[in-house]
């Protein structure tokens, strides 16, 4: 399922043409600008995780393949964060999964090869706690640094509906209720926005609850659908 949305998403990431960012986001800014900015990079990094994303899907030139999927859409997502002004957390989340999961692969893929089912060999080896304990504190922290930089910077201001309205207007190309109702009425931008940090701000609780993951999650499942 990972590597379907990892090639979905080479395929439908698409990178907007702005100015160059003056600090330093990812390692790709070492890179000079007649590289970072070339299409024919970003093409051909999308075409390498297409393409390695698929011959680990099917088993074949394991582990490197692997090793290549997770690291080129790393790159490409850093990339994607070198130009664009906003950050992906979906992709973000997507890339630090693949490496983890590249990293299990490279040592059981023998296990895994060796399988008639990889059914079989999910129930004894795949999945090990380490993997879905480290996505969990990636997003947990990550979403609730995310949350408090807002307030940090900007305080409870920064729900004030019409920031999200301008984004809405600029980024939001899909013509939804959402987009009229957000775009229509201050008042329910507000209300979004403030349902959106306040949920940042209690995706810290999910290291320490387990009831509360699958509520936080639903909330931020909405809070990005509502986003695309």
């Amino acid at each position: 399922v990972l590597l379907g949305i990892a090639i979905h998403g080479a395929f439908g990431i698409s990178f907007p043409a702005y100015l160059p960012r003056k600090e330093m986001t990812t390692i790709l800014k070492l890179l000079p600008d007649e590289i970072l900015y070339n299409y024919l990079f970003s093409e051909t990094l999308r075409l390498v995780v297409i393409i390695s994303s698929f011959l680990w899907a099917i088993n074949l030139f394991a582990p490197i393949s692997s090793f290549i999927s997770a690291l080129s859409f790393f790159l490409l997502v850093s990339l994607l964060a070198e130009k664009t002004p906003y950050t992906n957390h979906q992709w973000n989340f997507l890339s630090v999964a693949l490496i983890l999961f590249a990293i299990w692969y490279g040592n059981s893929y023998r296990d895994i090869l060796s399988s008639k089912s990889l059914l079989v060999v999910g129930r004894k080896a795949a999945y090990p706690l380490w993997i879905p304990q480290t996505l969990l504190v990636f997003c947990s922290v990550g979403y609730f640094y995310s949350g408090f930089t807002k307030l940090q910077h900007f305080g409870w201001s920064w729900a004030n509906g019409l920031s999200l309205q301008i984004w809405t207007f600029v980024f939001s190309t899909h013509d939804s209720l959402l987009r009229t109702w957000i775009l229509s009425s201050r008042s329910v931008a507000l209300v979004f926005q403030y349902l959106a940090l306040i949920t940042e701000l209690l995706s810290a609780i999910v290291l320490f609850s387990a009831r509360a993951r699958i509520p936080i999650g639903i909330m931020l499942i909405f809070f990005h659908l509502g986003n695309e």
